[in-house]
């Protein structure tokens, strides 16, 4: 109940500037670019990547948001924009995630738990 209020409320707010835009939904697809990508990055490397970590992907989403709004003053193309974002913050999470060395660590557990079955 409390979410639906807050969306609410930001639509109501949001329905005046969107006004004076000739194409809504560009802009749309334009902000929504800013998150898009690393959600696509942090799920594809949390699915298929083991060594991903929480604390990783965390970062990843929060650094990929800078990225994101550097891309945006750019000339590039939007779609350009959004694969690079998603690149750069998959990168930025596969180096958070070995600086950790969550692999190593893992594998250890999992030898030290076969011993003890």
């Amino acid at each position: 109940m409390k979410v639906a209020g807050v969306a609410l409320v930001i639509a109501c707010v949001m329905a005046p500037l969107l006004g004076g835009i000739d194409q809504a939904f560009q802009f749309i697809q334009e902000y929504t670019g800013i998150v898009s990508p690393d959600i696509l990055a942090v799920f594809m490397l949390g699915l298929f990547w083991k060594k991903t970590t929480n604390k990783a992907a965390i970062i990843g989403a929060l650094a990929s948001i800078p990225i994101a709004v550097a891309f945006k003053s750019t000339s590039m193309p939007w779609m350009d924009q959004m694969g690079l974002t998603a690149v750069l913050t998959m990168v930025v999470i596969i180096a958070v995630s070995l600086v950790q060395h969550k692999g190593k660590d893992d594998e250890n557990r999992y030898r030290n738990y076969k011993r003890v079955i």
